[in-house]
């Protein structure tokens, strides 16, 4: 699905002559915190 996406928003500003951007985020760091939070949570319950 992104690659049909990204594929689709690419051509569309190259024909618009406009920059495309790009975020990429890694979201595994939240997924750390969350985890921690919650193992505390129900340790400490």
């Amino acid at each position: 699905m992104f690659d049909s996406i990204m594929e689709m928003e690419w051509a569309n500003a190259r024909r618009s002559s406009q920059p495309l951007l790009l975020i990429r985020l890694d979201i595994d760091y939240f997924k750390n915190t969350t985890i921690t939070k919650a193992t505390f949570r129900a340790t400490s319950a």
